[in-house]
């Protein structure tokens, strides 16, 4: 008899029975411990595989979550849109001529993709400084363009203005509008040095910052030209702000301009009679200056889209998405009307000249704009060519 092997409710009187109830016990009590850790292991592998299962049913739909906005990002969302009319309408310019399409699209890239973000500038709002790229544009540490005469220049020109002054949309920097007045005016036999301080979406309270900012870095010239005016009617929410949403007060103190307010957050609030005035008292204001420093000056009104009395096609569809997001075609209008008004009245001072570019491409009967402000090649061609006409009288006069 094994000692301790008893049966307690038998006894001690059957040895075999209970060695066999102990077998039982023992094999009952080890099959409910792996029993019970087996059915654990069982129920934990069966939901991770209803888990796996579930996560590889939620893939399909993450994927097409992705590719749907991705979709939404890349074509049809608005600023999907706009890039896609740009692109098309960039194209339509030159096929619409007979001309080839650039490969390289325009020089600063569509809606300025191969500008590096603007750097604030206390006195500026902003500016892009330091870019270069070969055949395309070169701007020195303080922000500046320049075309240099291939003789001795009879004469220095800054030009000031957003981003239409800067040379947006051109295929290189051999189309964009200053150099061909460079070359232009070299034919006339007046060769000059031109500089070209200019960013997008200035405003022409920055303009004339700009103008101040060179005179107190002791620049001289001979001829300051603005080549600017739509900025004014379609930046920024109000009148007294910049694009960014800043006040134009910013510009007058050592703060800086970069606020929260993401651009367009805040919509245009249609008020074109304070930004005709604004505009005018910033071109009177930069008259009196350049007066002061003994410099001409040469306001130019830049071209227009919704001066194109026989738009493209394209054109047509641009002008839409204009009044849709910032006022009715008539108000534009209207404001470009005060503006040549003012503008002509200024002009009856002395030592200020005033062109009115805002019709250049009247006679276009092809697709020159690329959205509101910008166009391309054939575009600064004709720009460059008449800022030209319109120097020459005023730099034989010196």
């Amino acid at each position: 008899m094994v000692v301790g092997a008893v049966d307690p409710d038998h006894g001690a009187g059957s040895s075999i029975a209970g060695r066999g109830k102990i077998r039982f016990c023992v094999s009952r009590a080890c099959w409910d411990r792996q029993g019970y850790s087996g059915r654990t292991r069982w129920n934990t592998d069966q939901e991770m595989r209803k888990t796996v299962i579930r996560l590889l049913c939620l893939v399909p739909a993450i994927v097409l979550a992705v590719a749907g906005y991705r979709l939404y990002v890349d074509r049809l969302s608005p600023s999907a849109r706009g890039r896609s009319l740009s692109r098309k309408a960039f194209e339509a310019t030159f096929l619409e001529r007979g001309l080839e399409v650039p490969e390289s699209g325009p020089r600063d890239g569509f809606w300025g993709s191969r500008l590096s973000r603007p750097t604030p500038d206390a006195r500026l709002g902003w500016r892009v400084t330091g870019e270069r790229e070969p055949g395309l544009f070169e701007m020195d540490a303080d922000g500046c363009q320049h075309y240099r005469p291939d003789g001795e220049p009879v004469a220095r020109i800054l030009v000031l203005g957003g981003s239409v002054a800067w040379g947006a949309y051109a295929s290189s920097v051999q189309t964009v509008y200053f150099s061909v007045l460079g070359r232009a005016l070299e034919r006339a036999g007046l060769p000059v040095d031109i500089t070209v301080l200019a960013a997008g979406a200035w405003k022409s309270h920055q303009d004339v910052q700009g103008l101040m900012v060179r005179l107190a870095a002791g620049e001289s010239y001979d001829l300051v030209l603005f080549l600017n005016g739509l900025n004014d009617l379609t930046g920024g929410p109000t009148a007294d702000t910049l694009y960014n949403g800043a006040p134009v007060s910013t510009l007058l103190t050592d703060a800086s301009s970069e606020v929260d307010e993401e651009p367009g957050k805040r919509p245009h609030q249609g008020d074109f009679a304070e930004r005709v005035r604004a505009y005018l008292a910033n071109m009177t204001r930069a008259a009196e200056r350049a007066r002061e420093s003994g410099t001409p000056l040469l306001i130019a009104l830049q071209p227009s889209l919704p001066e194109r009395a026989a738009p493209s096609g394209i054109e047509r569809t641009l002008l839409d998405g204009l009044a849709a997001s910032s006022g009715r075609i008539e108000e534009y209008r209207a404001a470009y009307h005060s503006l040549r008004r003012g503008l002509a009245d200024l002009a009856k001072q002395d030592g200020v000249d005033y062109v009115d570019l805002s019709r250049l491409f009247a006679d276009e009967t092809a697709t020159t704009f690329v959205d509101t402000w910008h166009f391309t090649d054939p575009g600064h061609a004709l720009l460059g060519e008449r800022l030209a006409d319109a120097l020459v009288p005023i730099l034989r006069r010196r």
